[in-house]
């Protein structure tokens, strides 16, 4: 495997605006001098007359950066209810948003911020079609007595049924992660449970056992998955939820020992596949990446960084090593769908 230069990336860097190269030797940063975008202006998006007209209710995670001027750019769909009015609707919106810039040293400067934009009639709330809820309480059955081969012919079916509003959403991929989790597929359950979560943030369309469920299936997931960033993350949301002490033990314990892979020199190795789109995302847990065996067209790498961004053509094999001060980064794979590949984290 090949390295990329120090140099090479702080060259790129300084092309696409991450600002002046510095030297290779390392340096101390004080991070205390950082401090994020706040948003001033979030002007709510405009409704798809369509998708209004079907009453149909629809969600979109966005990630961008926000420029010294305060201003988004490099909008990113990390995740969405499929409907591509409302994905474009969302998109168009968030490029209006105006921010107080991040700051570094004093200075404004180039960083990472996310959104998650709603689409909800006026009456939203627990609304669920009947062929929705039939499918559901079934598939909830199904799952309860272990009957995988039912659960599969009624997931088949779910996935024919349009789902039109927030609250099947939720409970959509509530019952899918489940489903995933029957079956061992810890992709699937890091896919559905998400999305469930995001959703249900300020709707309250689940119990708070459901969600510290949801919330713990989701970091095992990760785990599994080796998301250890991600896995870190969720745990500090569940931590608060949690009353069992020797849970939380355990889990104290794993999370101890992920923290302490971070921080280490060895590399982990995650299986990317790009589905429901032309992007995989993944937050880096360390310094430097590289993507390997890759099977398919992969076109570019974006990373966003919370001091800033860059994006540059997939070469297999190469390892690319990012700057200290740029703090934690994530990184977006762009190719053809299922097309799959290792990250190397800390390569």
């Amino acid at each position: 495997m090949k390295h990329l230069p120090l140099l090479i990336l702080l060259f790129l860097a300084t092309t696409f605006g991450w600002g002046e190269s510095q030297p290779t030797s390392e340096k101390q940063v004080d991070v205390s001098v950082y401090s994020p975008p706040v948003p001033n202006k979030m002007p709510n998006p405009k409704y798809p007359a369509r998708a209004r007209a079907r009453g149909i209710e629809g969600w979109v995670q966005l990630h961008y950066m926000v420029d010294p001027s305060g201003n988004t750019y490099d909008i990113e769909i990390v995740d969405s209810n499929g409907d591509r009015s409302i994905e474009r609707a969302a998109i168009k919106a968030a490029r209006k948003y105006k921010y107080q810039p991040a700051e570094y040293q004093g200075k404004p400067i180039d960083a990472s911020a996310s959104a998650l934009i709603r689409f909800a009639m006026a009456d939203s709330g627990k609304i669920w079609s009947q062929q929705f809820a039939a499918l559901f309480k079934k598939l909830t059955n199904a799952l309860k007595s272990n009957d995988l081969a039912e659960a599969e012919s009624l997931i088949s079916k779910l996935e024919k049924v349009e789902v039109t509003t927030l609250y099947e959403g939720a409970l959509d991929g509530f019952i899918k992660g489940a489903y995933a989790a029957a079956k061992g597929d810890y992709k699937g359950v890091r896919r559905a449970y998400s999305g469930t979560l995001a959703l249900n943030e300020g709707e309250g369309f689940l119990t708070d056992g459901q969600v510290s469920g949801i919330m713990l299936g989701l970091m095992q997931a990760e785990m599994a998955t080796g998301h250890l960033r991600a896995a870190v993350e969720t745990w500090s949301s569940l931590k608060t939820k949690l009353t069992d002490e020797q849970l939380l033990k355990k889990l104290e314990t794993q999370v101890a020992e992920i923290e302490s892979l971070i921080a280490s020199d060895g590399a982990t190795s995650v299986r990317g596949t790009i589905t429901g789109g032309y992007s995989f995302f993944y937050k880096l847990s360390k310094k430097s990446f590289a993507l390997s065996k890759v099977d398919g067209r992969l076109a570019e790498v974006k990373l966003f960084c919370e001091k800033g961004s860059v994006a540059f053509p997939v070469t297999e094999d190469i390892i690319y090593t990012v700057k200290k001060d740029l703090g934690k980064c994530s990184m977006y794979v762009v190719g053809d769908p299922a097309s799959s590949f290792d990250i190397i984290d800390g390569a």
